[in-house]
């Protein structure tokens, strides 16, 4: 069996939303070395494009995913700025939403976990209602807007 090599410098593709976190994750520890990450933007170049993965490893591993999005019809603006937790994907579960939000109920972004050299503190601004969708209206503590 040949181990991997280490240190392979990689690009990755980050929507960073909780599949994209944990699939770098795997990678690091496969020997990646990210040098970049590459986000899709939607027209405007403000906001990023939307984020099917089992949730419990990525609660085993320490990573913190906020829901910054939710579909109106199926979750409201409660939903917007909540931490992902077990206890909340089974209060999903009981309202008939995909744990995964694989149906577009909701969408992710990960402020913190063990690839990270530290949290990213975002500054809520409220949600925004949108084509059908409740958004998070946030900002990095780095952001100009601040």
């Amino acid at each position: 069996m040949r181990l991997p090599q280490k240190n392979i410098p990689i690009v990755s593709s980050w929507s960073g939303g909780k599949d994209s976190c944990l699939a770098l994750h795997h990678a690091v520890q496969n020997g990646a070395e990210p040098k970049a990450l590459l986000s899709m933007l939607d027209e405007t170049g403000e906001r990023s494009r939307s984020h099917g993965l089992p949730l419990e490893e990525i609660f085993k591993l320490d990573y913190h995913a906020i829901i910054v999005v939710t579909q109106a019809d199926k979750l409201g603006k409660e939903y917007i700025g909540e931490r992902l937790t077990p206890d909340l994907i089974t209060k999903l579960e009981h309202l008939g939403i995909d744990p995964c939000g694989e149906n577009g109920e909701y969408h992710t972004v990960v402020v913190d976990g063990p690839i990270f050299s530290h949290a990213v503190e975002l500054r809520k601004r409220g949600a925004i209602q949108n084509s059908g969708y409740w958004f998070l209206d946030l900002h990095t503590k780095l952001s100009e807007a601040d």
